[in-house]
Formats: structure tokens, sequence, C-alpha cells
């Protein structure tokens, strides 16, 4: 008997956000048939010396948009809210979520731990969870009322900047990190040689203190819809 397909939602609020938090767990939901989305809240644009700010908006898509390519994303599960690093609309990004978590239906939501240090990652995780919170029900109808439609998704919070104290699930990605390390570097306008070694060995790291393979991706299990009896 086939496995049901799954759809996985990550959630993030600056492009390269995916990658270093669950890059290869996402690698590998793809190469096990499952369709993943990916939602930018922003562009990861702020001010920048270099280059002005619509050439290095382009820029940041772009590298995204290389990156999902080495991954195995496509295009067209991409979606850019264009919100403005540091400057997030807090009631735009909610409902703007809340639109696509319902027009989704993921069965797995990705989103930052709520207790990363920076304001963008702690923000947009408790908007996220905020939005899927809201997206089983039947209020709210310009965004697509959904009541009853699905059920409420497992939902597991990534590490970015900051490590989880506690994680409650690890996924072994050593067949999978060398091609999130790819991806990582198409992002070229961001410091990728620290982050690079930074996130290789925290993944070295989770791997080896949690027996979970030699390289592994680690969540905080936020909701399971229900356990396995």
């Amino acid at each position: 008997m086939s496995r049901e397909k799954q759809k996985i939602l990550v959630i993030a609020p600056h492009p390269d956000d995916d990658l270093i938090g669950c890059g290869g767990s996402m690698a590998k939901h793809l190469t096990n048939g499952n369709t993943v989305y990916v939602i930018y809240v922003t562009y990861g644009n702020a001010e920048n010396s270099e280059y002005p700010l619509e050439e290095f908006t382009e820029i940041r898509k772009a590298e995204t948009l290389s990156a999902a390519k080495v991954i195995g994303l496509k295009e067209e599960d991409l979606f850019f809210l264009g919100e403005y690093p540091w400057k997030l609309n807090l009631e735009r990004v909610r409902f703007a979520l809340l639109e696509l978590v319902r027009k989704i239906q993921p069965n797995l939501c990705c989103i930052p731990h709520l207790d990363d240090v920076h304001a963008d990652h702690r923000i947009v995780g408790q908007v996220a969870l905020d939005a899927i919170s809201m997206a089983p029900g039947k209020w709210f109808r310009p965004c697509g009322s959904s009541w009853n439609s699905f059920p409420a998704p497992t939902i597991l919070a990534y590490e970015v900047w900051t490590p989880l104290s506690s994680p409650s699930y690890l996924e072994d990605i050593t067949a999978f990190l060398e091609k999130k390390m790819e991806a990582l570097r198409e992002h070229k306008t961001q410091a990728i040689d620290r982050y690079e070694a930074a996130y290789r060995g925290m993944n070295a790291y989770r791997g080896a203190m949690h027996g979970t393979g030699k390289y592994a991706e680690a969540f905080q299990v936020i909701r399971i819809p229900r356990l396995p009896l």
C-alpha cells in the first residue's frame, strides 16, 4: 500500500532561514515525493550600503530561486509576501499567512521557534502560529473560510540564530546535508562561509548528541493533532 503524499509548509522570515532551519528536511521530503511549499515573509532586503533597495530586492529574490532549484523546490510553490525586515506589519502578515495556509491545507507546518533572539524570527514564529491556529475556523471569510475542511496540522519549530534548548524532534539529514549546503551557498550576498561552518557544525552536533545519524536538524514540537495508539 503506497503512503499518502504529504504537503509541507515552511514559513521563513527571510530567504535562507528555511534552508538553515530545515533545508535538509525539505530536501528529504521532496525526495520522498511530498510537496514542499515555502512562504518568505520578507526578501531579506534590509538597507544595504552596497546596493540600492530595488536592486538588492531583485538580487535576494534571484538567490532564493537559485537555492530553491538546488533543493528541488518548484517556483510555483514559493510565495513572497514582500514585507520589509524589521518593519513587519503584523496584521497584514497574519492574514496573508492565514489565506495561504487555508489555500495549501498543509499536513505539516515548520515555523521559527518562539525564543529566537532575532526579532523578525521571533515575531514571524508567533504570527505564523496565530494564522495556523485560525485557519480551520469559520471566521475571517475574506481569507477563504475553511470550517472543518482540514485538521489543525502538525507544527514543528526550527532553529536559526538561537539553538533550541530542549529539542523534542530530530530529523536525520545525513544524506541531504551537502545539498543543503549547496543551496545555502546560492545566497551569495550573505555571510556564506560563516553560515556554512556554523550550521554544518550545528547539524553535526545534533546528530552526534542525539544519536540521529551523522547530521540532524532539531525541532521543537508545537503541536501534534493526535498521538498514535
